[in-house]
C-alpha cells in the first residue's frame, strides 16, 4: 500500500513538472502571437526588448546558426557595439564602425541614418535560437495544448484515486457495540 501511494505521488509530481513546461510553451507562443498581431513594426518586441534567431553563420559578427541575440530597443549604440538596424525593408545586424552627426557607418561599408538604428545587442546565447524556433512552432503550440489537457485529466483522476486510497477508514456507524471492547 505504501508503494502504491509513493508511485501515485511520484507520477503526480512528474505530471506537475510536465504541465509547468507545457504552460510555459503555451504562454511563450501566446505572447509571440499577440505581439506580432498587435505590433506593426516587422519584429516582435516585449518590455523594450526584441530578439533575433540567427539563421546562418556570420563570421564578421562572430554569430553561428542557432544563436539567440537579445536586443535592447531603448539603448543607443556606440562605437564597436553590435546593433539591429533597418536597411530598406530588411532588418540586419551589424557593428558600428563610426558615428557621424546624422548617420552611422556599419561594418566599414554601409552608411545608415541614426533613426534606422532599432537597438543594441545586449546578449548572445548559443543554441537558444534553435530551441525557440522549435518551441514557437504552431504545431508545437497545438500539441502543447492537447497534451496539457490530457495530463490535467490524468492528474485529476490520479488525485481522486489517491484520495480513496488515502482516506479509506472504517465507518464507526457500522461497528456494533459487541465488537467494541
Amino acid at each position: 500500500m505504501k508503494f502504491l501511494k509513493f508511485l501515485v505521488s511520484f507520477i503526480q509530481k512528474i505530471i506537475g513538472f510536465v504541465n509547468i513546461f507545457l504552460i510555459l510553451i503555451i504562454v511563450l507562443n501566446l505572447v509571440n502571437i499577440i505581439a506580432s498581431k498587435v505590433q506593426d513594426n516587422g519584429y516582435v518586441s516585449f518590455l523594450g526588448y526584441t530578439y533575433v534567431n540567427v539563421e546562418e553563420d556570420n563570421k564578421a559578427l562572430d554569430l553561428e546558426k542557432g544563436d539567440f541575440v537579445l536586443i535592447d530597443l531603448n539603448r543607443a549604440g556606440m562605437n564597436d557595439d553590435m546593433i539591429l538596424y533597418q536597411e530598406d525593408d530588411e532588418l540586419k545586424l551589424g557593428n558600428i564602425t563610426a558615428i557621424g552627426t546624422e548617420d552611422v557607418l556599419i561594418d566599414e561599408e554601409t552608411h545608415i541614418d541614426k533613426e534606422n538604428i532599432l537597438g543594441t545587442v545586449v546578449s548572445i546565447i548559443p543554441i537558444l535560437g534553435t530551441i525557440l524556433t522549435v518551441l514557437l512552432d504552431s504545431q508545437i503550440f497545438f500539441w502543447a495544448i492537447i497534451i496539457l489537457i490530457a495530463t490535467s485529466i490524468i492528474q485529476t483522476l490520479l488525485s481522486r484515486a489517491f484520495k480513496t486510497i488515502k482516506t479509506k477508514k472504517p465507518d464507526l456507524n457500522q461497528i456494533s457495540k459487541e465488537d467494541m471492547p
